[in-house]
């Protein structure tokens, strides 16, 4: 059984690359057209959150900084079962039962 261990094939994972981005919005551009429409998103605001916060974590571990865990913000919780019982009322009441 042979060993794999040229990774070399792989190319670079992990690695945040501006090129590659413009790929993927010319490829959501050739995609769907209608793209902002659909999704109330322009594709020029999309960026790669992960890969910045990845960054900056190795930066931090290389300097041999601190490393702090960024501010949560707190998002709305939602009732679902409120929002079941509602969709039910109003589903019922078009049908008239």
């Amino acid at each position: 059984m042979q060993e794999l261990t040229d990774r070399s094939h792989l190319g670079a994972i992990g690695v945040y690359e501006p090129e590659r981005l413009q790929r993927v919005i010319a490829l959501l551009d050739a995609a769907d057209p209608r793209f902002r429409e659909l999704t109330g998103v322009e594709k020029r605001e999309l960026h790669d959150e992960y890969g910045h916060a990845l960054e900056q974590l190795i930066a931090a571990k290389a300097s041999g900084g601190e490393l702090t865990e960024p501010p949560v913000e707190a998002v709305p919780t939602v009732d679902l079962m409120a929002a079941l019982e509602a969709s039910v009322r109003a589903a019922r009441a078009e049908r008239g039962d």
